[in-house]
């Protein structure tokens, strides 16, 4: 079993939070997270949330704090990852939000949407990512 510490970004517009529709490229199964990914040697989690936006949505963002972190365990249950979350805003409210230059061979994201605080955590199916949000929004 291995572990993973990724950056997320948990960004805010107009009261909604994004959410992103992803298809596991071995099984084809859907899944939802939020953007962000594995953080790279050398890099702190900041950088990596800016870097995984850019790739992921086509965005830059605003890091406004951190929130703190939620965990789960991959489809196949070999990893147990770790996810520090950041409460963000697009530095473009307008931005043209864009997943087809994700360059992750793994994992493909068909889709994103904002939802608000309940639809979100209902989406998520989390308990600690649950845990998390209604701690620190």
């Amino acid at each position: 079993m291995k572990t993973r510490l990724a950056a997320k970004a948990l960004i805010e517009k107009d009261g909604k939070y994004l959410i992103i529709a992803g298809r596991l490229l071995l099984s084809g199964n859907l899944y939802y997270d939020l953007p962000g990914g594995k953080i790279e040697f050398g890099e702190t989690p900041e950088m990596a949330l800016l870097r995984e936006a850019k790739e992921e949505l086509n965005a830059e963002i605003n890091i406004e704090r951190f929130l703190g972190y939620y965990q789960f365990f991959t489809e196949d249950k070999s990893t147990h990852a770790t996810c520090l979350t950041f409460l963000c805003t697009l530095k473009n409210k307008e931005s043209n939000l864009e997943t087809k230059n994700n360059p992750d061979l793994k994992e493909q994201i068909v889709s994103f949407e904002f939802l608000d605080k309940e639809k979100l955590v209902q989406t998520m199916a989390n308990n600690s990512f649950s845990k998390l949000i209604e701690a620190h929004l």
